[in-house]
């Protein structure tokens, strides 16, 4: 049992998973406090000692500063490490010595969450050349315990009651700078549309997928796509937007694929309802004269999409791994963890050209020991939506962070510093 420690979160994933395992590291003696900068972080901060920040964001680096230094805290636990309050907050516990571990969405979706030091996908601290993993070392991944892929209908349940009370909140959190710049009646009107288009397109998205596997098996490529205003994307996608992507791909595909060949554009299952890209694929396809090889699909498995495709291509999905571990080749037009050169193809509309007749498959030794050293270093078997796998997720969590102690020196805790 490691000594008793003082843990900060800041924001989780939209839901109760940051309350209950605040109040597990409660339960084991460590102190806990969360720091919240919104009326929608306090409505999930039942039970747990909390502080409210409702300064702007310019004044959140000094006040953060202010508090590490006074508090001493041994670590800092938050979500999503490209929100504006997370990135000062990595930052400066680099600067002062602060332990800080980010968590994301798995990228083994849907039975691994991802936790990281200092941060996660393009800013991960995995290696970036091949050679740094050992093919020698490769140990079998211990099956994880299965999560069920039903995580939909929890999560925009807890983000609609999220949002609603961020947006009851504005009158006293002005100042909050969202990383999202969604209002409340246009959120409930876009995942209306989200829910309407799954169910209502559900027969036509499954012939697609059927035709594709049945008639065209290792000849049409994948292009996943994500959501629009991901910060992932918008941060490590290297300029590239979904639109942009689309068209490139279109237009490459269109000169450089074997005609026998398809494209497949996947939309992201949280973005179905935000960005239809149905009529712009449609008529990108037939001024570039290949609208009979050309589809999109918003709803159906992914993996088996994947394994039949001949390649697939993406800015920097973490998609692009479940490609690599069903052994479909990969392009990849951003800034990712993988996107190492021979495990992936990656670069610009130049390079993607080529990717079309000769997609490159990296060897299965080196794969293997990519995969294996990220899951057994990134990836915790759990999720943040299921409530019935709270207690799993939060074990093997807190295991991967109790197994990566970093002593810090101890000194007398100050008063907090006031927020505005």
């Amino acid at each position: 049992m490691p000594r008793p420690r003082f843990i900060v979160l800041l924001q989780g994933p939209v839901g109760p998973f940051f309350s209950e395992l605040a109040q597990s590291l409660l339960a084991r003696g460590d102190r806990v406090l969360k720091i919240n900068f919104n009326l929608g972080d306090r409505i999930y901060s039942r039970r747990i000692p909390f502080v409210m920040f409702s300064d702007s964001l310019s004044a959140w680096r000094g006040w953060f500063s202010q508090f590490l230094l006074g508090q001493k805290p041994d670590k800092v636990i938050l979500f999503g490490d490209q929100r504006p309050y997370h990135q000062v907050a990595v930052a400066l516990c680099r600067e002062l010595g602060v332990d800080v571990w980010c968590l994301e969405e798995g990228y083994l979706r849907p039975d691994y969450v991802t936790a990281e030091r200092e941060g996660n996908n393009a800013a991960s601290l995995l290696p970036r050349t091949l050679s740094a993993y050992d093919r020698t070392k490769v140990t079998s991944i211990e099956a994880p315990v299965t999560i069920p892929a039903t995580s939909f209908k929890p999560m925009a349940w807890w983000a609609f009651k999220y949002y609603l009370a961020m947006s009851a909140g504005n009158v006293v959190f002005r100042q909050y700078s969202h990383h999202r710049e969604r209002s409340l009646l246009g959120e409930a009107m876009l995942w209306s549309r989200n829910a309407i288009r799954k169910y209502a397109d559900r027969w036509s998205n499954a012939k697609k997928i059927i035709d594709l596997v049945d008639n065209f098996d290792r000849k049409y490529f994948v292009a996943a796509l994500q959501v629009h205003d991901d910060l992932q994307l918008r941060v490590h996608g290297a300029g590239w937007t979904m639109e942009r992507m689309i068209e490139a791909t279109i237009r490459s595909f269109a000169k450089h694929a074997p005609s026998g060949t398809r494209l497949a554009f996947k939309a992201h299952p949280l973005d179905r309802g935000h960005r239809p890209y149905h009529r712009f694929v449609a008529q990108l396809a037939k001024l570039a004269g290949v609208a009979d090889r050309v589809s999109l699909i918003d709803d159906g498995p992914t993996g088996l999409l994947i394994r039949h495709a001949r390649g697939m291509i993406t800015v920097n999905s973490t998609t692009g791994i479940l490609a690599l571990q069903r052994n479909c080749p990969v392009f990849v037009l951003g800034n990712a963890h993988y996107a190492i050169d021979g495990l992936v193809a990656h670069g610009g509309e130049d390079k993607l050209k080529q990717f079309w007749s000769a997609p490159f498959l990296p060897n299965a030794a080196a794969r293997d020991a990519f995969i294996s050293h990220m899951v057994a270093k990134t990836q915790v078997n759990g999720s943040y939506y299921l409530s019935r796998h709270f207690d799993l997720t939060i074990s093997n969590l807190l295991g991967r962070i109790d197994d990566n102690v970093v002593e810090l020196p101890q000194k007398a805790a100050a008063r907090l510093p006031k927020s505005a």
